[in-house]
């Protein structure tokens, strides 16, 4: 439920963006895919955060803890988002940093993007797993 919210949430922020270049009175016409890919793409890459928070709700019951975690994984994710540590890569909340970023190349940007999906997919099955061998306590 959450993930089809936020899927509803890009489609719509893509139309506002489009229709306020519209407003605003661009004479270019209006670049979809690039719109597309500046919005969609850091969402697809940050779907193992969501795996990994979702996860954890499931698991834990302190949800200060939870928290913590969320924030300290953002700070993390955007300090560590520029640097060239190989650790970096291995962090899922550097993903949507990477996957916005300017600066790199087109196919870079999709590779994050992608890398999302498969790592969030993996989280989510592992997650699942282990949630469905939890007792059931009524």
């Amino acid at each position: 439920m959450v993930s089809s919210s936020l899927g509803v949430s890009v489609v719509i922020t893509v139309i506002a963006v489009a229709l306020f270049g519209v407003s605003i009175g661009l004479k270019t016409p209006v670049p979809w895919a690039s719109i597309i890919k500046c919005i969609a793409f850091p969402y697809m890459a940050a779907f193992p955060i969501l795996c990994i928070q979702l996860w954890l709700s499931m698991i834990l019951k302190n949800q200060a803890f939870l928290i913590t975690i969320g924030i300290a994984g953002a700070f993390i994710g955007g300090s560590l988002s520029n640097t060239k540590f190989a650790i970096a890569d291995w962090l899922p909340w550097i993903y949507p940093y990477r996957a916005f970023d300017l600066r790199i190349t087109q196919s870079f940007i999709e590779t994050w993007a992608f890398t999302g999906i498969w790592v969030g997919l993996i989280l989510l099955i592992i997650g699942a797993l282990h949630f469905s061998s939890k007792e059931v306590v009524e």
